[in-house]
């Protein structure tokens, strides 16, 4: 009895074209997340991929349709700016880089700089 009931239900499954759970975009774009998650949440927008501004494929969103940021203000309201692409936060509240700040940093993008100049004084 017992068995039967369990191979109905693993025909059952095989039927099934829609998987229940699939791959979360927001780990495919980010490289960090969740495994999987359920269909349903997935079937317009990843909420993680916009709360941080961008779309399904990692594209930043435009403007208007971003989250917005959410700080707490000098004047002790949230800020309404949008986020910036990839960041919970808008430019002015931590969204973008401030540049390296260690030795090795400064050092490492010094030597991208050289080559990145270096390639354009032989191209023209």
């Amino acid at each position: 009895m017992l068995r039967e009931v369990l191979l109905s239900l693993q025909e059952e499954f095989a039927r099934d074209e829609t998987p229940s759970c699939q791959i979360c975009p927001f780990r495919t774009v980010t490289g960090r997340g969740r495994e999987k998650t359920c269909s349903e949440c997935t079937g317009g927008q990843c909420q993680d991929l916009q709360n941080i501004g961008l779309d399904n494929e990692g594209q930043p969103l435009p403007t208007h349709l971003r989250t917005r940021c959410g700080a707490k203000t000098r004047k002790g309201s949230s800020c309404q700016l949008p986020v910036a692409p990839g960041k919970r936060r808008c430019r002015y509240h931590g969204g973008l880089s401030t540049g390296p700040t260690s030795k090795q940093g400064r050092a490492r993008i010094a030597e991208a700089q050289r080559k990145r100049w270096a390639k354009q004084r032989t191209n023209t």
